[in-house]
């Protein structure tokens, strides 16, 4: 990825207008350097060595799309985040736990979100739905999801003391949250890039999170933010 921007992003979406609709969005995006489509997992697995993606967008409900996420999910210079029509937290914690940098409901998708959740996902940071985010903040985890392991429960005395961030690290965290890229965590709290990078890397090890995507959700449901 050059200069910071999103880069090559590659559409896995078997829907023609969806997909096509998806392609036109993300092409008018600044920094994208190039957009490739394919309408099933196999033929996106066939594109990976040409386009060289550093987002892939996901249809979860295509055939096989549970494998690619746990293969291709936080491995090398690849992110990939997953799109939905369901946003069961189910579905969610099983996605971001086997590597998945984000979740999007695509019906929650404008041009605008989807600019904004792909920038976010570009820079490392988490990338989850305001629906999403709201069902995984009122309803309790849901245990042994069928790709992969549910978050770590919190245990019944965290959930009655003072909450384990600073006031920094729930700033910064919330942010995230709300699909803030680190660029501009950092402009609206006057930190530097690193800062919020070290902020997100501290929170991620204090609640035993293995991604920022893993730590932003975990705090979600655990009403820290």
């Amino acid at each position: 990825m050059s200069g910071g921007g999103i880069g090559s992003v590659l559409v896995v979406d078997d829907h023609p207008i969806f997909c096509r609709g998806l392609v036109t969005c993300i092409t008018a995006l600044d920094g994208v350097e190039r957009v490739a489509a394919a309408t099933t997992v196999e033929e996106a697995r066939e594109l990976l060595p040409t386009v060289l993606p550093d987002l892939v967008l996901l249809d979860h409900d295509l055939d096989g799309a549970e494998a690619f996420v746990a293969e291709h999910g936080g491995a090398g210079d690849t992110r990939v985040v997953v799109c939905s029509d369901a946003d069961d937290e189910a579905l969610v914690q099983g996605s971001i736990a086997a590597g998945a940098s984000g979740f999007l409901v695509k019906r929650t998708l404008r041009p605008d979100v989807l600019g904004v959740a792909l920038a976010a996902a570009a820079s490392g940071n988490a990338v989850l739905a305001h629906p999403v985010l709201a069902s995984l903040g009122r309803r309790p985890p849901v245990e042994g999801c069928a790709s992969a392991p549910a978050f770590p429960e919190a245990s019944p005395e965290s959930t009655e003391v003072a909450s384990p961030l600073t006031e920094r690290e729930h700033d910064v965290l919330s942010l995230i949250a709300n699909g803030e890229p680190t660029r501009e965590v950092a402009r609206q709290l006057s930190y530097s890039e690193r800062t919020v990078k070290n902020v997100l890397h501290d929170v991620a090890m204090k609640l035993g999170a293995r991604s920022r995507s893993h730590a932003v959700a975990d705090a979600v449901r655990r009403g820290l933010i």
